[in-house]
């Protein structure tokens, strides 16, 4: 709680406005009907977040400080949860609670939580995803865990164990993962349990029921998010090499968490470097395998667990933030837990390990709260992505609308107006240099150019986002306006037409279009 209260002081960063400020399932009871029954309402199908942000909006409007909070409150819960879960595992499947297993878990736990790679998950009110669905998880798991290994658990709590599930899988399908984990530690703690068919049927049958949301959100990802075109059409060696080397950059950040970026660079490993992150996983399992019976198998399981739940985001299967980077923080949110209990089972079994784990925990609290103020607006966001990733488009993007959307700010002078507008020029025509590709960059450098008066420029920006994305509305209609201003007003109907009918639920294009059609159905006004 102390290492993430920064986080309450942190306000609204991307695309906070779609599941909060320009969410408008939150304003009505009806909007809350729509979150549960209109997947496409959402920016993404996960209707048990979008409850907790319906009944804060209720209570606060868009106040953030709120929504930060039970951000902070979440992961410290989530915390907790573990903590207790991995005590149970840890002390195996009877009833011993020694020292060992509460060393162990306690520092997993505390490690785990003030962590500097949760930051991004806690400091970004979006990621509400994360948090809860944690929380959910573990609490499953609690609740799962003492049936599991043979216990004589009322049947309640298992009931009560697989709804807390379904719970987790409706606030993000990532805990898809948590029943082939709690399977693997059963083989770890227990492996007579696997005879136990009533417990591992009732994994397996969570297991198929978590995939197949996990199904439905990859095409939600295509179909309504927009996980689709040329910058997800990479080629199936590629995506290994991008998974091998996403395990490696994770496993890496989590020892030396130095160097943070809210957006890494993008980029596809050569066939060298794949082959060769590809070749160390193998090698390593291959290690860990025949070490099993002399080192004991937990380093496997905790190998093998957080695989299995990273696995998901390593760019196998399209996911929308691909688009900006193949590997971020919150992905890597859950997956962690399995680091950090190796990391706590290995601090418990030194004999200065409240000493070492107090050391770790104090240094990784203090890089965490060092790295929170980064998420305090948009501006501190933006800025510290293009210090240190100039190559990141999304930044100079986003920050050049920020400068957008200040200069129409009520109150400022011409001369700030005009300093902001040239600012986000200057951005935009940056962003354009490092992703000339990017159907997005193209059009809002044409937007700004058109702007500026630069009809030609602003033309020729236009065109080739269409050519880019030929699906994309909004460079058609951008280029309707531009012919629209230079007169060709046929051409300019013609174009807008084209966007309305690619999106014909944006009333904008519907507008502009009966506008422009007005404008030719009426008599030309006779000269003097």
């Amino acid at each position: 709680m102390i290492a993430h209260l920064r986080a309450t002081q942190c306000g609204w960063i991307w695309d906070d406005d779609d599941y909060v400020l320009n969410n408008a399932n939150l304003r009505t009871v009806t909007g809350l009907y729509d979150t549960w029954f209109r997947p496409e309402s959402l920016p993404q199908y996960y209707p048990l977040v979008h409850t907790t942000f319906w009944l804060e909006y209720q209570t606060v409007g868009a106040d953030p400080r709120l929504y930060h909070a039970v951000n902070v409150i979440l992961h410290a819960l989530a915390a907790a949860e573990l903590w207790a879960f991995l005590r149970k595992v840890f002390a195996g499947g009877d009833d011993d609670r020694g020292q060992l297993a509460d060393r162990a878990a306690f520092w997993a736990a505390v490690i785990w939580a003030v962590h500097p790679m949760q930051v991004e998950a806690v400091a970004w009110v979006t990621e509400r995803k994360n948090v809860l669905s944690m929380a959910l998880a573990m609490a499953s798991a609690n609740l799962l865990w003492p049936w599991l290994v043979g216990k004589q658990t009322q049947m309640w709590r298992v009931l009560m164990g697989a709804a807390v599930f379904l719970a987790a899988l409706l606030s993000k399908t990532v805990a898809c993962a948590l029943p082939l984990v709690l399977l693997l530690l059963v083989w770890w703690r227990t492996p007579a349990g696997l005879r136990r068919w009533k417990p591992i049927g009732l994994l397996i049958a969570m297991a198929l029921l978590g995939y197949g949301m996990a199904l439905i959100t990859a095409w939600l990802e295509a179909t309504h998010v927009g996980a689709t075109g040329p910058e997800w059409n990479i080629e199936a060696e590629d995506r290994l090499y991008i998974a091998a080397s996403g395990i490696w950059h994770y496993l890496r950040t989590w020892v030396w968490p130095q160097g943070l970026i809210f957006v890494y660079p993008r980029a596809i490993p050569g066939v060298t470097a794949g082959c060769i992150a590809i070749g160390a996983i193998a090698i390593t399992v291959a290690v860990l395998w025949s070490v099993r019976k002399r080192l004991g198998t937990g380093l496997l399981v905790a190998a093998l667990a957080f695989g299995l739940i990273i696995g998901p985001s390593l760019g196998l299967v399209n996911i929308y933030p691909h688009r900006y980077s193949f590997v971020a923080d919150h992905f890597a949110y859950h997956a962690t837990a399995a680091l950090a209990a190796l990391t706590g089972w290995l601090i418990a079994q030194t004999n200065k390990s409240r000493w070492i784990g107090s050391f770790i925990a104090l240094v990784l609290a203090t890089f965490c709260w060092r790295y929170m103020p980064v998420f305090d607006s948009v501006w501190t966001l933006w800025a510290d992505v293009l210090n240190r990733n100039p190559t990141a488009w999304v930044a100079h993007l986003n920050l050049a609308q920020a400068h957008q959307r200040e200069s129409q700010r009520p109150g400022l002078s011409p001369l700030e107006i005009r300093q902001h507008e040239r600012e986000a020029l200057r951005l935009l025509l940056l962003a354009r240099d490092v992703a000339p590709g990017i159907s997005e960059v193209q059009w809002n450098g044409g937007v700004a150019l058109a702007n500026e008066g630069r009809l030609e420029e602003a033309a020729e920006a236009e065109t080739v986002a269409i050519g880019l994305d030929p699906n994309d509305a909004r460079p058609y209609f951008a280029l309707g306006k531009i012919y629209a201003r230079r007169g060709d007003v046929g051409m300019a109907i013609k174009l807008v037409k084209k966007a309305a009918d690619l999106q014909p639920g944006y009333a904008l294009y519907q507008q502009e279009l009966s506008r422009l059609q007005g404008a030719t159905s009426r008599p030309a006004t006779p000269r003097p």
